[in-house]
């Protein structure tokens, strides 16, 4: 008699704790926790991705040779969805079903940077020179507010120019005074340009009841000859200021 059987290949376990990130417009990393008691040696990992959400699968990588739990899958097309999944590969070939499925969506490849004005005091400024430039030069340019569009992680700097007394002085967003800003984004950004009016300067510009404070108007920036009154939470100072011939006045008031 005769007895035959077929053999019984045994079920080895999955990787676990599959997950995925997108890291750029063209990679999407992927991780995963090794096969814990398997009892067997790991050689590598089959890697596979869908692009219909796990409908059907195409093999990114047989074996990747390795006992490594990092993978990062290049080559991708911006803006778009990918499903991944991992096997282990044994000693001898075998590979244990799939883990888990991870879903991430590549980042877009170009972002739209605005850049706003506004003046120290709160008050709105727009119409501001602004210059957009990368290694080769100017890029694009406009005026406040103004919408560029940026390559996703590529540098640039953006420039922010003066008119008349209107002058940058730091960015809202940081508090940087330097300008012109180098800047690179992966998402949609906005920037926001701080200005101070020049034509007039206060010294101190704050302090207690009573205090002393110089007013100087810029030249130019007055008419000439011409009287000028200031106020402050809409009460008008006594005091009478005529500007000089060149547009201009000093005086103090407490």
């Amino acid at each position: 008699t005769v007895i035959s059987s077929n053999p019984v290949i045994p079920v080895l376990p999955s990787p676990s704790g599959f997950t995925a990130a997108a890291v750029s417009s063209s990679q999407i990393s992927l991780n995963w926790n090794a096969p814990s008691n398997s009892g067997n040696l790991v050689t590598g990992y089959m890697i596979e991705r869908s692009s219909d959400s796990g409908t059907t699968w195409s093999t990114v990588k047989s074996n990747t040779g390795t006992t490594s739990t990092i993978y990062l899958d290049s080559g991708l097309a911006p803006s778009t969805s990918y499903t991944y999944r991992v096997s282990a590969v044994y000693d001898g070939g075998i590979t244990s079903p799939p883990s888990n499925t991870a879903s991430a969506t590549t980042q877009s490849s170009t972002y739209k940077l605005t850049v706003s004005t506004q003046l120290s005091t709160g008050d709105p400024l727009t119409g501001m020179y602004t210059e957009l430039r990368n290694s080769s030069g100017i890029v694009s340019t406009g005026f406040s507010p103004a919408t560029f569009v940026l390559k996703n992680g590529a540098q640039y700097t953006v420039g922010m120019g003066n008119f008349a007394t209107d002058v940058f002085d730091h960015w809202a967003d940081t508090g940087s005074t330097t300008n012109p800003l180098q800047v690179s984004i992966s998402s949609d950004t906005q920037l926001n340009a701080i200005y101070k009016d020049t034509a007039l300067t206060l010294v101190p510009s704050s302090g207690p009841v009573g205090t002393n404070v110089s007013v100087t108007g810029a030249n130019s920036a007055f008419s000439s000859s011409t009287a000028v009154t200031l106020s402050w939470d809409g009460i008008s100072n006594a005091t009478t200021i005529t500007s000089n011939s060149t547009g201009g006045f000093m005086t103090t008031f407490q």
